[in-house]
């Protein structure tokens, strides 16, 4: 064997981490981020100049469960995904470490830190010294003689060489005494339990007076005070499920030989993989290497592209009518635009100017009068409420014809602004907010940072242009113009930029026939607003605090005494330390009381269901029943709720102010929240359009499952139909409770849910929950095909893609554990939802079509997840049901029929079924 003087080991996932929030942004021409991987190669060819290792390698966890999962299922169950920007690395850093051969070893069944573990004690039984570069303390235990911690130190000039000495100087314990000290504090990213109750002075008081765990157990008895002796008593099982989950495995299977790993590199590989991603510093570090000017544009990285430029172009300001009639023959062939407002609200805001861009390089700011009789201001309840202006006189003409082309970023505050001054906007064709939407939906969507991260161009701010507490209405148009009108010229910009993309991944069709149309839709719906009975909320108001007090009053009674059943700290005291109960979750601040918990402890004592009440009660009264009457506009009477179409990676709306898709529907109380959306006309009433179990028709179409298909064929009780197919009965002796299972299933499977998820759901075992699943998946095998056939694409490609194309990144997938099994609940989620969520804006734009060729005067209000809410005028309330149910059926064609269900009723709640 040749002889290696020192090893070097690399924590791959936890090093990469570290250099991820450690090394500024970073991104490829294409806009991808590469810092994480600039970072992991800076740490890693420092480690190298400063330990000059024999051996080297890099160890990763792997994606499959480990024994600690086994032992332990919540392990690491309450661990937060990792940022997008660093799952899209991962894949890029295996690559470039296979390109640069260096070895990489991980071991079926352990972690990182296992293999890691494994290597060091092979290193030592060979008197060879170790060196583990990571940004996880947990690998201290593993330091001796031999093994020492490279950890890099935020602000440091060079990673610290961690050794025995330098752990007891600073916990006064061994290394192998912290796996002990960690089983009794515990470890909350981990999802560690420890010592319910003990914390890390405690833990660390109790180490330095015993030694050891078994030590602190046997001398028990003598431990004070009595409420100690009582946590460690309770506790003792899961110290030592802690302790085994703490301690790092020396013995995990390693096939790589250990002869394999000596350091022997071939520099030209590595500055291959630093030109690829142009690492120029990494490039001049190793050979007198420059990038070729002609290297294709996937090949350069922000560092090589060309520089950052400053917003810029030939930009005008139009403050007299004479100045804008020389423009508007310009205008003709089409343009950019974008309004400059007082405020972000489309109903509240004075219109300060429009900047419009006809070509790119090219902008004219008009400048809108503000004083006087030229006073413009919003949400005018009829255009002859206006006073005339000859700017908008002049440009009405051109807004209004949908002939000329217009592009926009977030058009639908645009076509609001306007639309309160009594103009039309027409021919929205282009809009860069959804193009970016739909190809880079993780991305932040706001113009500048899009234009910064993809045309490489840094736009001035409104930070930058109005200073701290200024608004452009403190600012002159001179002022105003070059910011203005950079937002009109980039907008074009960008939107043409974007356009060949979406040709080139075949999003054309989703963006012109989808996308672009019901912005204008919503802008509508918007607009329309929506009747609130407010006499309605304040008798809701007056019940509801007096049902918070009595849920208040039984709370005291069962704790013993009043408290501030706000406070999660008192809380926290009453349930752990008076009551007793057990602590199921340690946050920094101590013991967490979220609903998770409480609902877990509701089983074992009367205060949790009482608490969770109290908390439902509260938060329906905060945020709709004294809210919603605040939100009525005092100009229009009305509530006019704003909805993001960008908001979701399934495609789905989101809703604010008020947020229509978390008002309740399956108790009371929701509904009884309903029950305040009221239709503005005399005798009108409230209809909605609800599709029935969109997303099962949807998963019965992707999955071409043969009995799922003839049941909804038949017309059947899909979740009877399941039932009945399931527990092998006919389906007139399915009982409810099994339909109930069966609907449970149905819906869940979905949402990727697991037995563990079911069992929780449906109050029973989780044996009995697998048993339920494993008959499903044999019943409907082509279900569990689609599943697996999901998760397969999904983990080869990336991404996954919608009925319409839409698509979805799951990094997630490229990593383990829970995060792993996260992104395969996406890749089934967002096949199913987001292609029922795609329907649904198809049946809108179908319904709205047919609502304007009849000419009709009831509105569309309110879209929340498969349900669609009119307010109807009485006069058409013999013919809109049919409509609905028409249109919405005919929305797309699928292996199975689209039905909706139809409900007429004096407000929300008697239509929500």
């Amino acid at each position: 064997m040749t002889h290696m003087s020192s090893l070097l080991l690399i924590d791959g996932h936890a090093l990469a981490y570290r250099a991820f929030y450690a090394f500024p942004p970073q991104l490829t021409w294409e806009g991808k981020p590469v810092n994480a991987l600039f970072g992991f190669m800076t740490l890693l060819t420092g480690a190298i100049d400063q330990i000059k290792p024999a051996a080297l390698c890099v160890c990763f966890d792997r994606k499959e469960p480990t024994f600690r999962h086994t032992s332990y299922p919540e392990y690491k169950a309450h661990r937060p995904a990792a940022p997008e920007d660093f799952s899209h690395q991962m894949p890029l850093l295996y690559q470039a470490l296979r390109e640069m051969q260096i070895p990489i070893i991980d071991a079926l069944g352990y972690e990182a830190d296992d293999v890691l573990g494994t290597l060091s004690r092979m290193a030592s039984e060979r008197q060879m010294d170790c060196v583990i570069l990571t940004g996880d303390r947990d690998t201290y235990q593993l330091i001796d003689d031999h093994v020492r911690i490279l950890m890099p130190q935020k602000g440091a000039p060079a990673p610290v060489l961690i050794d025995e000495a330098w752990i007891t100087a600073k916990y006064e314990l061994t290394p192998t005494q912290l796996i002990e000290l960690k089983a009794l504090q515990g470890d909350t990213s981990d999802n560690i339990p420890g010592v319910p109750g003990i914390g890390e002075k405690t833990a660390l008081k109790l180490m330095h007076s015993h030694g050891s765990l078994a030590a602190i157990y046997d001398n028990l008895a003598s431990l004070t005070p009595p409420s100690l002796q009582k946590k460690l008593a309770d506790g003792k099982d899961l110290a030592y499920v802690s302790l085994d989950l703490a301690r790092i495995r020396r013995d995990a299977p390693i096939s790589t030989p250990f002869d394999a790993l000596g350091f022997a590199p071939d520099f030209t590989l590595w500055t291959a993989v630093f030109e690829k991603f142009g690492f120029t510093r990494l490039l001049k570090k190793y050979a007198d290497v420059t990038i070729p000017a002609d290297k294709s544009s996937e090949q350069k990285t922000a560092e090589t592209a060309p520089e950052t430029t400053k917003a810029s172009g030939h930009y005008q300001l139009i403050n007299t009518i004479e100045a804008l009639k020389a423009v508007i023959p310009k205008l003709q062939n089409g343009f950019a635009i974008d309004v400059e407002t007082s405020t972000l609200s489309p109903f509240d805001a004075a219109l300060l100017g429009i900047a419009i861009s006809p070509h790119p390089g090219e902008a004219f700011y008009i400048a809108i009068e503000q004083t006087g009789d030229n006073q413009l201001p919003l949400f005018a309840t009829a255009p002859t409420d206006l006073p005339p202006n000859p700017f908008l006189e002049l440009l009405k003409p051109l807004l209004e014809n949908a002939k000329i082309p217009k592009t926009t970023h977030h058009g639908k505050y645009e076509w609001l602004v306007f639309k309160q001054l009594g103009i039309q906007l027409e021919g929205i064709q282009n809009d860069s907010l959804l193009a970016a939407y739909l190809l880079y939906p993780m991305e932040k969507m706001n113009l500048k940072a899009l234009v910064h991260t993809h045309l490489h161009v840094q736009m001035t701010t409104f930070e930058e242009l109005s200073g701290k507490n200024k608004t452009l209405a403190h600012l002159s148009p001179e002022e105003v113009l070059h910011y203005a009108a950079a937002d009109a010229d980039y907008t074009g910009q960008l939107s043409h930029f974007l356009e060949s993309r979406l040709k080139a991944l075949d999003l054309e069709t989703l963006y012109r026939t989808v996308e672009i149309p019901i912005q204008t839709i919503l802008a509508e719906m918007e607009n329309n607003g929506v009747k609130i009975n407010k006499a309605h909320l304040e008798s809701l108001e007056k019940n509801f605090n007096h049902q918070v007090q009595e849920a208040e009053k039984t709370i005291f009674e069962l704790a013993g005494h009043p408290f501030n059943v706000g406070s999660p700290k008192q809380l926290a005291t009453v349930l752990f330390e008076e009551l007793g109960l057990p602590s199921a979750k340690k946050t920094k601040t101590g013991h967490s009381t979220d609903v998770d918990v409480l609902e877990g402890l509701a089983k074992l004592h009367p205060i949790a269901p009482a608490l969770l009440r109290y908390r439902k009660l509260e938060k329906l009264l905060n945020t709709y029943i004294r809210t919603l009457p605040k939100l009525i506009h005092s100009k229009s009477g009305l509530i006019h709720t704003s909805f993001n179409q960008t908001g979701t990676a399934t495609g789905r709306f989101s809703s604010t102010n008020p947020n229509l898709q978390n008002i309740p529907i399956r108790d009371p109380e929701g509904l009884a929240i309903r029950g305040a959306f009221v239709s503005r006309f005399s005798g009108g009433k409230i209809v909605s359009a609800d599709y029935s179990q969109i997303e099962l028709r949807v998963m019965a179409h992707l999955s071409e499952d043969p009995s799922m298909l003839a049941a909804f064929h038949a017309g059947a009780d899909i979740h009877i139909a399941t039932a009945a197919i399931v527990f092998d009965i006919p389906e007139d002796q399915v009982t409810k409770e099994q339909r109930y299972q069966a609907k449970a299933v149905n819906f869940g499977l979905i949402y990727g849910i697991s037995s563990f998820g079911l069992s929780q759901n449906l109050g029973i075992s989780r044996s009995d929950a697998k048993t339920l699943i494993d008959n499903y998946f044999a019943q409907f095998p082509g279900v569990k095909q689609f599943m697996n056939d999901s998760i397969a694409s999904a983990t080869e490609r990336g991404y996954v893609t919608t009925m319409l194309g839409r698509i979805r990144p799951i990094p997630e997938l490229q990593n383990g554990g829970a995060q792993r099994q996260f992104g395969e609940r996406i890749a089934i989620n967002t096949r199913v939802q987001g292609s029922a969520a795609d329907l649904m804006k198809m049946a809108m734009i179908r319904v709205d079509a047919a609502l304007k060729a009849k000419k009709a005067k009831s509105l569309l209000c309110i879209q929340v997840h498969d349900e669609l809410v009119l307010d109807v005028h009485p006069d058409e309330l013999t013919w809109i049901p049919d409509l609905l149910t028409r249109e919405m059926a005919a929305a797309a064609t699928l292996r199975v029929p689209l039905k909706s269900d139809v409900a007429i009723g004096e407000n929300w709640a008697e239509v929500s079924g």
